[in-house]
């Protein structure tokens, strides 16, 4: 019951940390690596102080933190997926290192979903440069053998 509850706060804490971090920097290299560095220096060991090193080992402490790290840091990109595939080519620091973080968390799927959605609702209404928006969806579909 415990380890449900500390990997609940260590998701949200992780999550809100890393939004911070990377939120609309597209154009940095490295950014995955930062944040998975801030989460060995600080994640890891905090939860390696509060449960101990034997059972941080046995149980798989740091697999469950590294991994919890790529899966927010997809999901705070996914969330900025549209505004990614809009700054494009200037953002192929943050395409590139996406694709690398998701062959670790195979959300390819919420990456599809989430471009479809994107596409669908921001580019119905006046105003939008569909064709410009399109064809830089297509170029990154074929390059990054996205599926959606």
């Amino acid at each position: 019951m415990v380890q449900q509850s500390l990997g609940m706060a260590l998701r949200r804490t992780i999550l809100r940390t890393l939004k911070i971090m990377m939120q609309g920097n597209f154009e940095q290299d490295d950014v995955f690596h930062t944040a998975q560095d801030w989460s060995e220096r600080i994640i890891e060991g905090w939860v390696q102080d509060l449960v101990g090193p034997d059972i941080f080992i046995s149980d798989g402490w740091s697999e469950r933190i590294q991994l919890c790290t790529a899966e927010c840091f997809c999901l705070l990109r996914i969330d900025e997926i549209f505004d990614i595939v809009c700054d494009f080519p200037d953002s192929h620091p943050a395409v590139a290192e996406l694709q690398r973080v998701l062959e670790r968390t195979k959300m390819h799927s919420q990456l599809g979903d989430a471009l479809r959605d994107s596409l669908v609702r921001r580019l119905n209404h006046p105003g939008a440069n569909t064709s410009q928006i399109i064809g830089t969806f297509s170029f990154l579909v074929a390059k990054y053998d996205i599926v959606w």
